[in-house]
């Protein structure tokens, strides 16, 4: 019994021993974390999972809940926590943020509220079906073009508005009806809206419904599934947007949520049907297939294969199948003359939960970009919107959530795992 004892003191001490050195290893290991190790990790240890560094970049990142900041500045006041941010645009160096539900809010850099303004009572006959708002753009500090739906006697109109804001002073200048759409279609209206190259002119991106069948796309009488130019100094000057200065360039659409002027090029992402999402260049005159030619499937099984290219048929710089639901774009943070990213633009994803860093190359012959390289960070949420600005990239989720990623260290990285 006296041995048996003894062993067990003995088995006792091992064991507080090992417990000690595995206290000291954890320590070493945070004293490394804080230390040592480049800025790449948010401040909250919850976060300490994401890493946002790419293959040759660390960046450090911070993580900020726009519910929290919302509910500070509307105090007593309800604010908006259901709705999607489908626009976000650097205006003189605030970001600007356009929701699904009718809100203008306007951030500083940090993140904070510096003013919210209800856009709804100047969108004429506005509604909400899922959403409200698709789209907008600023084309200058105080004037605003919005892409949203409004009640018509029958059906649902995609309507677009100007409208013109001074501080807190909303008016609405002019607003006209693209479309008059049934319930079926209002299942993917698209809305990607940029500059076309460096301006004035705008680009706006129409969805053509969700469905499998969607003729609209493929029929030049209407302006669903396309990509429209919208001239902006012709709309000035006569104080109104008219359908005449309203020209298609690309059809073949489905769901585009995302569209960029990157130098001298526009990109756009588009959405398939269960696969088959496209990140393309927008070329004029183009036609990218949807409705005739798609390398997704139908939902209905018994549907016959998208498979027969129409004339003018563009290939898609990239697909991906199965889905990963990509939404906006933005230009890249990092240096032009840094080697493989001259070239590159960032796309962020939903059903992905990742950004991905599309890397560029001309093609010699062709004059056509091709992808050299994609790089995919994992975020682990759905990513609506993203914005670039300097070397920092904004994401913005559909929880409200926005991480602030700032990339600062350009030189190789060593991932702890």
């Amino acid at each position: 019994m006296t041995i048996l004892k003894n062993n067990s003191i003995h088995s006792a001490k091992l064991e507080n021993s090992a417990s000690l050195f595995k206290k000291l290893t954890i320590f070493l290991s945070l004293a490394y974390l804080t230390f040592l190790s480049p800025p790449v990790f948010c401040k909250s240890p919850s976060d300490l999972k994401l890493n946002f560094d790419t293959n040759y970049h660390s960046s450090s990142f911070s993580k900020i809940n726009l519910k929290e900041v919302f509910h500070l500045y509307f105090k007593q006041q309800k604010p908006p926590l259901a709705a999607q941010i489908v626009s976000t645009q650097n205006v003189n160096n605030s970001i600007r943020l356009i929701l699904s539900d009718g809100k203008y809010i306007e951030l500083d850099l940090a993140g904070q509220a510096k003013n919210i303004i209800d856009l709804v009572p100047q969108l004429p006959d506005f509604i909400i079906r899922d959403k409200g708002i698709n789209g907008a753009y600023w084309i200058d500090d105080s004037n605003l073009l919005v892409y949203h739906l409004s009640k018509l006697t029958i059906n649902t109109g995609l309507s677009l508005t100007w409208l013109s804001i001074n501080e807190n002073n909303v008016n609405t200048v002019s607003s006209l009806v693209l479309e008059s759409v049934d319930e079926n279609e209002l299942d993917a209206k698209g809305g990607g809206m940029s500059l076309y190259g460096s301006g004035p002119d705008v680009l706006l991106a129409t969805g053509a419904g969700g469905a499998d069948n969607y003729p609209k796309t493929q029929d030049s009488s209407s302006r669903l599934g396309k990509i429209l130019k919208i001239d902006i100094e012709s709309m000035k000057q006569a104080r109104r947007i008219d359908i005449t200065n309203i020209e298609i360039l690309a059809n073949g659409l489905r769901n585009p949520l995302g569209i960029a002027s990157i130098g001298s090029k526009n990109y756009f992402t588009d959405n398939g049907p269960r696969g088959g999402d496209i990140f393309a260049e927008l070329i004029n005159g183009g036609n990218y297939g949807r409705d005739k030619f798609e390398y997704g499937r139908p939902y209905d099984a018994q549907k016959k294969l998208y498979n027969k290219k129409p004339i003018n048929y563009i290939e898609p710089i990239y697909y991906w199948s199965p889905s990963i639901a990509p939404t906006a774009l933005a230009s890249c943070p990092f240096p032009k003359d840094l080697q493989g990213y001259g070239g590159c633009i960032l796309v962020a994803s939903l059903r992905g939960q990742s950004i991905f860093i599309m890397k560029l190359q001309s093609h010699p012959d062709l004059n056509r970009s091709y992808v050299q390289s994609i790089e995919q960070i994992n975020v682990k949420e759905r990513i609506r919107q993203i914005l670039t600005i300097g070397n920092t990239v904004y994401l913005f989720t559909d929880s409200l959530i926005m991480y602030k990623i700032k990339y600062q260290i350009f030189r190789p990285v060593i991932s702890l795992k």
